[in-house]
């Protein structure tokens, strides 16, 4: 069977994904999240913190790279 694996960014200003395609079970996927500017790649929706992911496909997968907000400092003064 195939399966889709579907990634996308919180904030395309803040990164982009790309390796998300039409998969064959047991096929390999490579997942990569490239952060802009000042912000980090933080996590994947699903909690998987590795970047980029590569896993081997047997389901289909929806994820979001979770990028930092490059204007929020944390609650201090800049």
């Amino acid at each position: 069977p195939s399966y889709t694996i579907s990634a996308t960014s919180n904030n395309v200003e803040w990164g982009t994904v790309s390796g998300g395609g039409t998969f064959q079970e047991g096929d390999s996927c490579t997942l990569t999240a490239t952060k802009k500017g000042e912000s980090e790649f933080q996590r994947w929706s699903d909690g998987v913190t590795a970047n980029p992911r590569t896993f081997v496909v047997s389901s289909s997968l929806s994820v979001q790279a979770i990028f930092s907000d490059p204007d929020d400092d944390g609650g201090l003064a800049g």
